[in-house]
């Protein structure tokens, strides 16, 4: 029988929960597990390390937020038990009084922060000084301590009352004082309260147009333009949509680049493609590639509290927390790609940007950078990667495959495992080498971090196989402690049999 050598590109199309294993494009992968999608490559994640434990505190960090500073520096605030602490730095520094809810949400405005919690009085914090904001009902009866989540909007601070419908909001260029509410209970059609609130500002092709959002704890999204919420002639809706209930807890939602994306429990919508397409949109146009995966991580932990996302400029992607009780994982986008992989080992709680880096709050009062490093505070990193199966342009005829050569980067001395399996069957690990030749070993290194004595791409070692099968699929198994792997490709050989 005649030989044919095909090569096999990295799946840079990323983890595909979606397509059927018959029909999936060799682009993406069934797994993609601590590896993520690049341009031309996959390449296995960093590590993370610790940054900050917080002095004599073993609470879980529920709350991590950076807060620029007029000068053009920031400082990392963190929030663990009942207290708040400047974790800038590895050593902690305890600020404000004693508080009782340590999840708390913020609102970045005129340099300084502003957070809410529904159950403590707010909290303020430019920086040097450490206050409570004053807050009082212009007609209505206000409880500062009720409120629980915000944001800033045309030179006004808005606020939402828990388990209501009220939005409060403040005088122009204020950050306190006077608080003016609106009920929205009338203008809500699926009823429920105010989960969140929001500003967007949607760049049109002439000009910046700006809204205020409201998503409703029904999944109802309100869209209002204008400046003065109290002026009916300068404040109306500008869009209506329904999605999905949202995931719990009151951060899920993310500003990225022009777009405001909102976690529910279908998926991830951008509300561009609601703007343009209507209640006919997609309820999960972005995560529709790992759909099932989200579909099931939603029904399990949708209800539970630490659902989050952050953006790494550092790393272009996007991490979307999934808090699965004592484990958590992350579902990581590349937005550029639109490509999805899936991270383990990271117990996060909450994640924030600071600067050009990735941090989350962990347990035990523990604050960690992630996107850094060789292993995962101490521990190898171990990464997997499944190519979707491929029939090589032949679906009908049976297939011999006898030889693999995959080419890959990494430090000296990693590892890595390979295995082939044909006609959607799972099997173990065939191979595992070493890389001996200063180039690369799976399953050992981590990315952008090891120094390499001479990195290459190994492109010459050949690995028997003894496979039969219509469709064959490709598996790497890589534990990482000393540098970074990148899969560009494999070629594989196999002769062409008969029909049966």
């Amino acid at each position: 029988m005649r030989s044919t050598t095909a090569t096999i590109s990295a799946p840079t199309g990323g983890w595909n929960t979606k397509d059927p294993l018959d029909q999936m494009n060799p682009s993406y992968a069934i797994k993609m597990i601590n590896a993520f999608p690049d341009d031309g490559f996959v390449r296995t994640r960093k590590g993370f390390t610790q940054h900050c434990a917080i002095t004599a505190n073993t609470s879980d960090v529920n709350t991590l937020v950076e807060l620029p500073l007029a000068n053009g520096t920031s400082k990392l605030i963190a929030c663990a038990g009942t207290r708040f602490y400047d974790v800038t730095a590895a050593s902690s520094i305890t600020l404000g009084p004693a508080i009782t809810n340590s999840t708390w949400q913020h609102v970045l405005i005129s340099n300084r922060i502003l957070f809410f919690n529904g159950t403590d009085t707010p909290q303020m914090y430019d920086g040097t000084t450490w206050s409570q904001p004053s807050f009082n009902g212009q007609v209505h009866t206000l409880t500062p301590s009720n409120l629980i989540q915000g944001c800033q909007y045309k030179s006004r601070l808005f606020v939402v009352e828990k388990n209501t419908s009220y939005v409060w909001n403040s005088n122009t260029a204020a950050f306190q004082g006077q608080m003016h509410r609106i009920d929205y209970s009338f203008i809500l059609q699926r009823g429920g309260t105010v989960q969140f609130v929001s500003s967007w500002s949607r760049d049109t092709g002439v000009g910046l147009q700006d809204y205020f959002v409201i998503v409703s704890s029904e999944g109802e999204v309100l869209l209002y333009s204008g400046t003065d919420p109290e002026n009916a002639n300068n404040w109306s809706i500008a869009g209506r949509f329904f999605l999905p209930e949202p995931v719990a807890g009151r951060r899920g939602y993310l500003g990225l680049g022009s777009d405001l994306l909102i976690i529910h429990k279908a998926g991830i919508t951008p509300l561009s493609s609601l703007l343009a397409g209507g209640n006919n949109s997609s309820y999960a146009s972005i995560t529709a590639n790992i759909n099932q995966a989200f579909l099931a991580a939603a029904q399990d932990y949708g209800g539970a509290d630490g659902w989050n996302a952050a953006y790494h400029s550092g790393g272009k992607a996007v991490y979307f927390n999934i808090p699965i009780p004592n484990i958590a994982q992350q579902f990581v986008l590349n937005p550029d790609r639109g490509a999805w992989a899936q991270y383990t080992g990271m117990q996060a709680k909450v994640w924030a940007s600071f600067g050009d880096s990735i941090y989350f709050g962990g347990t035990n009062g523990r604050v960690f950078k992630a996107a850094t490093g060789t292993l995962d505070n101490g521990a190898p990193i171990k990464s997997e990667v499944h190519i979707a199966y491929n029939y090589f342009k032949d679906r009908a005829r049976i297939k011999r495959f006898t030889m693999i050569r995959p080419h890959v980067k990494s430090a000296p001395g990693e590892t890595f495992s390979i295995g082939t399996d044909v006609d959607f069957k799972e099997a173990p690990f065939t191979y595992t080498t070493q890389n001996n030749e200063g180039g690369f070993n799976w399953n050992v290194g981590l990315w952008n971090q090891a120094l390499w004595s001479a990195p290459k791409i190994r492109g010459e070692d050949v690995y028997s196989l003894t496979a039969f099968g219509r469709a064959a699929s490709i598996s790497f198994a890589f534990e990482s402690t000393t540098g970074p792997y990148e899969f560009y490709a494999a070629a594989i050989t196999f002769e062409t049999g008969g029909l049966l």
